[in-house]
């Protein structure tokens, strides 16, 4: 037998506005059209992912009561507009660096498996009024794809910087998972 649990209103908004917040990143994420630049495609692609990561953030300041997790909320707006003022400044010049069909499809399977697996974890993360575990755990989930996409993108020809940017995403955002992990402990 399936219980479901009655959720207060507040869950109820902070829900729905995650769910949105979910769908404009997985749309915008989806509308990147071809090119030959593996380098301008990840640029593209995870703009849309930081955007989410300061969006889902903001969402919870507006709910949680948890020092931690709003400290964390913050820290998370702070590296993520960081992360996109770096990608804006770096998109132009590595657009320039082209790659062969092959890899850009290479990289794409890999990118739309992430893509997949990504959605369907986000979009099925068991609801509940504890939203400071929900929020967590969105931001393990949205943290490890970002891990992915990284390490994806590192196997190919791409600027420099870009490589900068994605060994220096990995290391801090490896950094978060364990800081989420320990969160999570206290928050059940």
């Amino acid at each position: 037998m399936y219980i479901v649990k009655k959720l207060s209103d507040n869950s109820k908004e902070f829900l729905n506005t995650y769910y949105s917040i979910i769908d404009q990143m997985k749309n915008e994420m989806a509308e990147v059209l071809p090119c030959d630049s593996i380098s301008a495609k990840f640029i593209k692609h995870i703009i849309p992912l930081e955007n989410g990561g300061i969006n889902l953030s903001q969402n919870i300041l507006k709910f949680t009561t948890n020092i931690d997790v709003e400290n964390f909320a913050k820290e998370v707006i702070e590296m993520h507009t960081a992360n996109l003022s770096v990608l804006n400044k770096i998109g132009e010049k590595c657009a320039c660096v082209c790659n062969k069909e092959r890899d850009v499809n290479l990289y794409m399977r890999k990118y739309n498996e992430i893509f997949d697996t990504m959605n369907n974890r986000l979009n099925n993360i068991p609801t509940s009024n504890n939203i400071n575990t929900f929020y967590i755990t969105s931001m393990m989930i949205h943290h490890e794809s970002a891990i992915n996409f990284a390490k994806n993108l590192l196997a190919f020809t791409i600027c420099d910087e870009l490589k900068a940017y994605a060994g220096n995403m990995i290391t801090a955002y490896t950094s978060h998972l364990s800081n989420m992990r320990n969160m999570l402990k206290g928050l059940n």
